[in-house]
């Protein structure tokens, strides 16, 4: 296990299967980017790319729709990223299949 208490705090960016924002928001809320108290006004920080941890600086679903493997994909753009430094120490991929994306898989990465 990761050993993750605060996660807003000990992870420098997410990649996570964004299917729509809804999808997103359930997805930060489960991994404890934010409050559940504070759902709405996450969505407006994230909306203006205001979130105090970088969510899918890859460009998300829409940059790296690989059908079955975007999973995959985001464990990639996560490597990759941290490979190539940009003062980031660890990184978190999120993989969501199934009908209703309730089958999901973290890995943390540094």
């Amino acid at each position: 296990m990761a050993k993750i208490d605060t996660p807003a705090q000990e992870i420098d960016f997410v990649e996570a299967m964004d299917f729509t924002p809804v999808h997103l928001l359930m997805i930060c809320r489960a991994l404890g980017l934010c409050a559940p108290d504070k759902l709405g006004a996450f969505a407006d920080d994230l909306a203006q790319g205001k979130t105090g941890i970088r969510i899918n600086p890859s460009g998300g679903l829409k940059a790296r729709d690989y059908d079955f493997a975007s999973g995959l994909a985001a464990v990639a753009h996560t490597h990759l990223r941290l490979v190539d430094g940009g003062g980031r120490a660890r990184g978190l991929a999120h993989a969501a299949s199934a009908n209703a994306a309730q089958a999901n898989s973290v890995f943390v990465l540094e």
